[in-house]
């Protein structure tokens, strides 16, 4: 969770040991609570797949032969499949925070 410490504004103002907390329970909060995980598997396989898309297409597309060429695209490939998969995690990590906050904002009637 330290990756993503400082990420959100909702808790930026926060000491960073109450910011990982927050972030801990709004991940759990996303993939449990919130049955996300599911989503989460979907864009792990995107993620393989637009690597290995950005990977091999070009390569095929231009006739491209050149083996260092080649490595340039599998390497663009992992970096931009990469960000695609951090932007998407860290949506899923803001659906779960929003979620965290509204209940720790909400008055408890029962306790």
């Amino acid at each position: 969770m330290n990756a993503w410490v400082g990420k959100f504004p909702e808790i930026a103002q926060l000491s960073k040991d109450e910011q990982r907390q927050l972030l801990e329970q709004a991940r759990y909060t996303a993939f449990v609570t919130l049955g996300l995980s599911g989503k989460a598997a979907l864009y792990m396989v995107v993620y393989i797949v637009l690597a290995a898309a950005i990977a091999i297409i070009p390569p095929l597309l231009f006739g491209i032969t050149n083996i260092v060429a080649r490595g340039i695209f599998v390497m663009a490939g992992i970096l931009c499949a990469g960000l695609f998969f951090q932007k998407l995690y860290c949506n899923l990590l803001a659906q779960g925070l929003k979620e965290v906050l509204a209940k720790a904002a909400s008055p408890h009637i029962f306790d």
